[in-house]
């Protein structure tokens, strides 16, 4: 989840299962019989039954000037989507004028 992003899912999840729903720290071990939930602003995998946590980084469009057909210039624009890879990403080309 984005960090400015308040989910309920732990309380939806509860109403209808008396599993332990937890919400694991960095190098905690997996347990039996737990439900886990990623952590509000960080990404969350297991490396063997460890779990890792990174904080979510906003990611910034990048630009990338080419050439285009006949030499002409091209300016390209790489926008992420969300703050959360691999969600994909939005790409603008914008021909330039010859100045």
């Amino acid at each position: 989840l984005g960090a400015h992003f308040e989910s309920q899912l732990s309380t939806f999840i509860a109403k209808v299962t008396d599993i332990p729903i937890r919400i694991p720290k960095q190098g905690e071990q997996l347990q039996k019989n737990c439900i886990y939930l990623q952590p509000k602003g960080h990404t969350l995998r297991l490396s063997g039954e460890r779990f890792h946590l990174e904080p979510i980084v906003k990611k910034e469009a990048v630009e990338h000037l080419a050439r285009g057909a006949k030499g002409s210039k091209i300016l390209v624009r790489i926008s992420p989507l969300t703050d959360i890879e691999p969600s994909g990403a939005v790409l603008t080309f914008t021909p330039l004028t010859a100045e």
